[in-house]
């Protein structure tokens, strides 16, 4: 039987022998909104789920993706995916790959609004590709700018720091991957800001 939300957030607090009042002060979530929550009595943030997650030491994609089994294929459905009601005045990041086993392909899709830059860090080895689902971006690749519009893909070296800017006045969507010589936890080193104020 799968689990709902709820079920999932205090399933995995008991198996951290944590208490409400300890998840409340780690989160600065209240306690009777937690057990709400925890009863399915509330549908939390976006937001409120990150700061759960982190309380609880696991990626917040762990709440919506389907239960393991001995199957081989890893799946995301959409029905799932916390993208349902997207905030396009915040950027939002949701891992399409496990993260938490060893893997050469890590992939995620991104939600960037309008002047939001997302700047990410070289790799030592690697590639890197992103594939624009909507709106447009502009990718900044050492002296090299190119700019995407929907449907447009790139690949490049993942050793090379890049950063991917929405400088248009509409939100944009994009899958990014990062291809590794060979498997590893190791994640990208990715940071969000305000680039310039798009009219």
């Amino acid at each position: 039987m799968v689990k709902s939300l709820g079920e999932r957030v205090k399933s995995l607090r008991n198996e951290r022998n944590m208490t409400l009042m300890e998840l409340s002060q780690k989160t600065n979530l209240s306690p009777s909104y937690l057990s709400q929550l925890e009863r399915d009595k509330a549908t939390p943030s976006i937001t409120s789920l990150v700061e759960i997650a982190n309380a609880l030491e696991v990626n917040v994609r762990y709440f919506f993706e389907e239960e393991r089994s001995a199957e081989l294929a890893f799946v995301t459905r959409k029905s799932l995916a916390p993208f349902q009601d997207i905030d396009y005045s915040n950027y939002q990041e949701l891992p399409l790959t496990p993260t938490d086993e060893p893997s050469r392909l890590r992939v995620w899709q991104y939600n960037l609004p309008k002047g939001i830059s997302l700047h990410v860090d070289a790799e030592e080895e690697g590639e890197n590709f992103c594939f624009l689902l909507s709106g447009e971006v502009t990718l900044q690749i050492g002296e090299e700018t190119v700019v995407l519009k929907e449907g447009d893909s790139v690949a490049f070296g993942a050793n090379l720091a890049h950063t991917i800017t929405n400088e248009s006045g509409e939100p944009s969507v994009f899958l990014y991957a990062y291809a590794a010589m060979r498997p590893s936890h190791k994640t990208h080193s990715v940071s969000f800001s305000m680039r310039k104020e798009v009219q």
